[in-house]
């Protein structure tokens, strides 16, 4: 599975949206209770909110500009 290739989502952790961090992965609205990490880019705890977004958000341009 290539993840540089595949568009990127902003989750929650287990806390919600009033926690400080946000997760990255490759599934949309991935289920903060799950185990699984097969479709993780950061996982809870990792990166504060502002940062995962900037990545999130450049990653995502980068892919759209890579296609054109």
């Amino acid at each position: 599975m290539d993840l540089i290739r595949q568009k990127w989502y902003i989750g929650y952790c287990t806390q919600g949206k009033t926690c400080w961090c946000r997760t990255i992965s490759i599934k949309p609205n991935d289920d903060p209770e799950s185990n699984e990490l097969e479709y993780a880019i950061a996982c809870s705890g990792e990166l504060s909110k502002i940062v995962a977004e900037h990545i999130v958000d450049i990653h995502n341009k980068w892919l759209e500009n890579d296609k054109l």
